[in-house]
């Protein structure tokens, strides 16, 4: 709803004790009517009026009443005429000064109303008298003609359209086609016919008028709409009394001058929006009596108050800092908004001895009042929300109908917002929680003024740090750069309803603002991206302060702040002095992340893994493992090397997980992997040997996991006694062990534990050791071969040294198991590989058989036989004789054959009881059975196949018809 309000014209106007009954305006001149039946001419002179001249039109009587003195005073400027109708005698005067037209020889008396020219007529010269017996139209040029008379008497009020005019007598209202003299009666005046009500006719649009009708002065009236049809159109328009006066103003608002009981007053309402729920105001007219409404000539420019003030833009000066330059922006500001600094007035009111304007201002000269009374400074700040809200409530169904509309409507919106904004920001600095509907009411109001979001977060303590104003600053509404000073520091930060009542907002409207990026609407929107991204990462920060240690949970704010992170901000060097600044390392790593900043990425996860604080924890026990992916999936190859290498010290198991790893963008041949592994990390190596050797069978890397291996455990026996004597304890320890006890591998295997790393490289190293054709590992060894006996027993069984090695096996390891495979192999090294885990004491090995080609299993044989007689010898020797039986009748029952009888005769002692190695003679006298009957199937095959070859030759001879003779 526009503001309506009295701007005076001229007071004081000398009337001696009359009233005014009517008045025009036209080009700077004033025509001010009186009972006493004169004209005053006022005349505009430096923003003001003078006092021109006084008139006395002639009359033929004096009338009395309504009718006495000027009646109408009708200005006709596109000829320069005035028509002054004075006690029922129209009299003519040319313009400005008044001077009588035509030689004051054309009156006309006994005439009730003149009718102006129409609008619509382009000579605009055409006149309408009511006579009381007729009406005449006269065509007013040089001279004034007449054009016709219509017999139609007692009108007192006539609106034309063209050829077609409303009237109406004291009775009703009707339509008369002037060319045609055809008349229709439309609704009476007043639905009582005791009733005497002045009409009152309008044309709002060329096709319809605006009409009143109703009971009493003191009653409620009805404006209705007819058009040229003399159809009832639109809706009606209610009054709360009826119009003595009614006017039509530009913008679509129907004025009409009524009396509710306080006094005179002007009802102002739009006609052209939903008539059932009108919206209204009221202006005082500011008298009882002598008080009239009517339309001027012709417009006048009037200044508006408040609206440069208000709407011209000025710079948003956070750091009381005078900067010159604005000067020359402040200069186009005021140009722009003075545009808007002056309105046309053509409603004119007179009251007692006043003329004013009514003046249609802007609509912020309404509003913007009503905001600023909802601040009161009496008691300290306090703000009526309820009063903001009705304002705004007022503006909701409000369409811009020019640049002046949408900038105010836009600016109240604004100022709203902010005033809501500080409702919050009260209720904090009181440390009351606000209600969820104040909150919520202020984010919506924020977002649907379009504020730049820089002005809220000047209003935040720990948030106006983030306010980015660019090269130009930061440019609004005068009016709201005076509520944002009248609003700051209301509240010192920290408060224990901060969070709730300005950061969850704060967060939600700047979280709503990102979601405007890339609309070229946004102004400057460089720099408030850049403001929004950095405060909203300011407020998540904070947010998050009490959140628990770890990674992100969905929904949270941690969430959040991540989904901010990877999709991008703009204020990328403000984030990340705030992520430093509050220990927020991953978030940074994060940051650098989402930039594609690898070496930043990597070089942060380092300060973390290496103990820099991080609050958020989000890589608790975990740093290493993100790294060691986040190498497998980068393609640069230094960083690659260069954090693979760093991850090789601290955690040489997942660098070798790494360095293995086939799905790497980044890939490492073996040979690479190794030479960059180098001295600097000996576990990752090894582990990577050991990797390659032992899980995937790389037997190239034998020798230097046997060297390296080597290398440690010859180190550690050198510099340890403590694991010196470990070793040969477990010499001892191990033969005290009762039969069958496994293998030696197995028991020292068995014995290792996590923690005891060098075990477990002499278990490998036992397993690998055959493998080798270093003769530097040999060489090595051989300084040591009286401790490490089992890898001297396999150096000897590679030099060929089978004998040696199973002395040392049976006399000083006490290995029987491993010396009686070491025989079944015919001497091969790999005596301790991870597949010798049969126990050759605790059940049957199997016969001694080979797959090889047959002259190289008979060698292999010839050389196994050999060994089990040298075992067998070496078992007899041993001192203890329980053992030395037990051992001794195992292998000659298990390993040796029918054809070793003699052997085994000659070389057993007279002690050892024959029933010791029945299963060794039933296995011979077996094989001699076996032998004998295999004998006798021969023989019976020979017989078979003889007398099949005599049973033959006979058949054949019959066939031939042999005959036999005996000699």
């Amino acid at each position: 709803m526009a503001a309506f309000d009295l701007q005076p014209l001229l007071g004081d106007v000398p009337l001696d004790g009359d009233e005014i009954t009517c008045v025009d305006a036209w080009n700077g001149n004033v025509y001010v009517g009186t009972v006493a039946g004169a004209v005053l001419h006022y005349v505009a002179v430096d923003g003001g009026y003078m006092f021109a001249s006084r008139l006395k039109p002639p009359y033929a009587t004096k009338q009395e009443g309504k009718e006495a003195g000027v009646r109408q005073i009708v200005l006709l400027p596109r000829v320069a005429k005035a028509c002054i109708l004075c006690n029922d005698t129209l009299c003519f005067y040319t313009l400005p000064e008044l001077s009588p037209a035509f030689g004051s020889k054309i009156q006309q008396n006994s005439c009730l109303f003149v009718c102006s020219t129409d609008d619509s007529d382009p000579a605009g010269t055409a006149i309408v008298i009511c006579l009381r017996q007729r009406l005449r139209l006269i065509r007013i040029g040089y001279e004034a003609r007449k054009i016709r008379d219509i017999d139609l008497g007692g009108i007192s009020i006539i609106q034309r359209r063209g050829d077609l005019a409303c009237l109406a007598d004291g009775r009703l209202y009707s339509l008369i086609d002037l060319a045609n003299q055809r008349k229709s009666e439309l609704f009476p005046i007043s639905s009582l016919d005791s009733s005497s009500l002045p009409p009152n006719i309008v044309s709002p649009t060329p096709t319809e008028f605006l009409l009143t009708t109703g009971t009493q002065l003191n009653e409620p009236g009805v404006g209705m709409f007819v058009n040229t049809d003399g159809d009832v159109v639109r809706g009606s328009i209610e009054f709360s009394s009826y119009p003595e006066a009614l006017v039509l103003d530009e913008g679509g608002f129907v004025l009409a001058l009524v009396d509710r009981g306080s006094g005179k007053e002007i009802e102002v309402q739009r006609w052209d929006l939903d008539l059932s729920a009108p919206k209204k105001e009221w202006l005082a007219a500011g008298a009882e009596t002598g008080v009239g409404l009517c339309v001027a000539s012709s417009p006048t420019s009037l200044a508006v108050p408040g609206v440069t003030s208000s709407l011209r833009r000025r710079r948003l000066n956070l750091t009381n800092e005078p900067n010159n330059a604005e000067d020359a922006r402040n200069k186009e500001e005021d140009e722009f908004v003075s545009r808007f600094s002056r309105t046309q007035a053509s409603i004119l009111l007179y009251h007692g001895d006043k003329i004013s304007w009514v003046v249609r201002y802007a609509t912020i000269s309404s509003l913007e009042p009503e905001l600023d009374a909802a601040v009161q400074r009496d008691k300290g700040l306090e703000i009526d929300t309820k009063r903001i809200q009705k304002t705004i409530d007022s503006i909701q169904r409000m369409d811009a109908q020019n640049e002046l509309d949408f900038l105010t409507l836009t600016y109240v919106r604004q100022k709203a917002s902010l005033l809501l904004f500080g409702v919050l920001l009260l209720e904090t600095s009181k440390d009351v929680v606000a209600q969820e509907a104040q909150k919520k009411a202020a984010e919506e109001l924020l977002m649907a003024g379009a504020i730049d979001p820089r002005t809220v977060l000047s209003l935040v303590t720990p948030l106006e740090e983030e306010v980015v104003q660019g090269p130009q600053g930061i440019w609004i509404p005068e009016g709201l750069c005076k509520t944002i000073f009248s609003l700051r520091s209301i509240v010192e930060y920290p408060k224990e309803t901060y969070n709730a009542n300005i950061l969850l907002p704060c967060k939600r409207y700047l979280q709503a603002w990102r979601g405007k990026k890339g609309f070229g609407s946004v102004a400057d929107e460089a720099s408030v991206s850049q403001s929004v991204d950095a405060a909203l990462v300011h407020v998540l920060l904070i947010l998050d302060q009490d959140s628990p240690r770890g990674p992100a949970k969905p929904g949270s704010i941690r969430s959040e702040l991540n989904e901010l992170i990877d999709k991008g901000i703009d204020a990328f060097d403000r984030a990340k002095e705030l992520f430093e600044a509050y220990s927020r390392l991953y978030l940074l790593s994060r940051l650098y992340q989402s930039c594609k900043m690898p070496a930043r990425v990597l070089s942060t996860w380092k300060r973390i893994i290496e103990g820099t604080p991080d609050s958020g924890g989000e890589l608790d026990n975990t740093g290493e493992v993100f790294l060691r992916r986040y190498l497998a999936k980068i393609r640069d190859a230094a960083l690659v090397k260069e954090y693979g290498v760093w991850l090789a010290k601290r955690n040489p198991a997942l660098s070798v997980n790494f360095f293995a790893d086939e799905t790497a963008r980044v890939q490492f041949s073996h040979d690479d992997a190794l030479t960059l592994l180098g001295d600097e990390t000996p576990i990752a190596k090894k582990m990577f040997l050991e990797l390659l050797v032992l899980e995937r069978n790389e037997s190239k890397y034998i020798d230097d996991l046997v060297a390296l291996y080597l290398k440690e455990l010859l180190a550690t026996l050198h510099d340890d006694d403590n694991i010196r004597t470990a070793v040969e304890e477990s010499y001892e320890v191990y033969n005290s062990l009762p039969l069958p006890r496994g293998t030696y591998l197995q028991y020292i295997s068995s014995q290792q534990t996590d923690d005891n790393e060098w075990w477990t490289m002499r278990t490998n190293l036992l397993m690998l050791l055959s493998r080798s054709s270093s003769m530097d590992a040999f060489e090595s060894i051989a300084e040591y071969s009286s401790v490490l006996v089992p890898e001297w027993i396999i150096i000897l069984a590679i030099q060929g040294k089978a004998t040696e090695a199973l002395r040392l096996l049976v006399t000083h390891l006490g290995d029987y198991d491993t010396a009686i495979r070491f025989c079944l192999s015919s001497g091969k090294p790999d005596i301790f590989s991870p597949s010798s885990t049969h126990s050759a004491l605790r059940a049957p090995f199997p016969p001694r058989v080979s797959s090889r080609p047959l002259q190289e299993a008979k060698s292999s044989a010839e050389e196994s036989k050999k060994l089990f007689r040298n075992l067998l010898s070496l078992l007899l020797a041993l001192p203890d004789r329980s053992l030395r039986h037990n051992i001794s009748c195992h292998v000659i029952n298990t390993f040796f054959g029918p054809d070793e009888v003699d052997y085994i005769l000659e070389i057993m002692p007279e002690d050892c009881p024959l029933e010791s190695l029945t299963r060794f003679w039933e296995r011979t006298l077996r094989d001699l059975v076996s032998s004998k009957r295999e004998s006798l199937v021969v023989k019976a095959l020979m017989k078979v196949t003889l007398l099949g070859a005599v049973a033959d030759c006979a058949d054949a001879a019959s066939k031939a018809r042999c005959v036999v003779v005996n000699e």
